[in-house]
């Protein structure tokens, strides 16, 4: 009897199954169809990203939630592709726009207008909190609605986008405004955890041209084990992803005393590497493909932007230094 019992232990240990490594998967947070102010139905909108090398999409028309499970009997497969339900909560305030993304609830959400911008958005991200999902601000400078101030005063809410592809909201600042990249910095150095998102924020898909919101132009790249809904968000909610407009990263990573990053260059292409911190002070500039920034313990946190030879770039999350 205990020789059986030893045989079926051994069994289960030797073939009991490996623990899957973490992988990169890339996907879009933002875009939209029919359902709202796209131009194209959900299904096409889905194939073009399967069709082009997307791990999964969040469905994000504006105040609509896209059923996805027929979406995902044609086009999910496991370990290469997945469709997550979303929507942006699009609300107003004080003459302004003021967007959220919602990841993942478990419901629709009711969107809610308040007289104050910050109460606006404080009260959607209580929302969307409250319906499970994972919240992101979108576009500040789209209306040039709000900025550091306002988003300082904001509570719950992990994600904001520093880069969106659509050619109407204003990524470049001017005219007194800081650039969304800026704002980011100006939270970060107040101590705020934002991680910063691109995206494609898609209304375009017939036609292709610089004054449409086309597909395939922002994305971000998780971190995790698995491609399942509650894998991808828990990796964007704790920052474990990059944002890019086409650099390819192969690694990042931080042992508490250095921050590295990794590019994947091609053919004569080459990089450089910011290493960006407090106040938004360029620390240090590196060209290498693979390139380690060591902290000092007074740059409040760092963060690494990946500029190729193209003028295409990458965004890593802070790494917050010496808190």
């Amino acid at each position: 009897m205990r020789t059986t019992a030893l045989l079926l232990l051994i069994c289960v240990t030797t073939f009991a199954p490996a623990q899957a490594e973490p992988r990169w998967w890339k996907g879009n947070t933002h875009m939209h169809t029919l359902n709202s102010d796209g131009d194209s139905a959900p299904v096409d909108a889905v194939r073009w990203y399967r069709e082009h090398g997307y791990h999964f999409v969040v469905m994000t028309d504006h105040n609509f939630h896209t059923p996805v499970d027929g979406l995902n009997a044609l086009f999910a497969a496991e370990g290469k592709f997945l469709i997550i339900p979303g929507n942006e909560v699009s609300a107003a305030s004080e003459g302004k726009p003021v967007h959220f993304c919602a990841l993942n609830p478990a419901r629709k959400i009711t969107t809610v207008n308040e007289p104050t911008i910050v109460a606006t958005l404080q009260k959607n991200v209580d929302a969307i909190n409250a319906a499970g999902a994972v919240a992101q601000i979108n576009h500040p400078n789209f209306g040039w609605a709000f900025g550091a101030k306002e988003l300082s005063l904001v509570s719950g809410c992990p994600l904001v986008e520093i880069w969106n592809f659509h050619p109407a909201v204003n990524n470049a600042g001017g005219g007194g405004y800081p650039s969304t990249e800026r704002t980011w910095d100006d939270l970060l150095s107040a101590g705020k955890r934002f991680y910063g998102v691109a995206s494609d924020d898609t209304h375009a898909y017939r036609n292709f041209a610089p004054n449409l919101a086309n597909p395939g132009r922002g994305w971000v790249c998780v971190r995790s084990e698995r491609l399942d809904a509650a894998d991808v968000m828990a990796a964007l909610a704790r920052g474990d992803f990059y944002s890019s407009s086409g650099v390819e990263l192969t690694d990042v990573r931080s042992d508490g005393k250095s921050l590295t990053v990794a590019v994947k260059l091609g053919g004569a292409t080459r990089c450089t590497v910011e290493f960006i911190g407090k106040g938004g002070a360029v620390l240090t500039r590196k060209y290498d493909a693979e390139s380690t920034y060591t902290f000092t313990g007074n740059e409040g946190y760092v963060r690494a932007r990946i500029t190729d030879s193209n003028g295409l770039m990458a965004w890593t999350q802070p790494v917050f230094v010496g808190k």
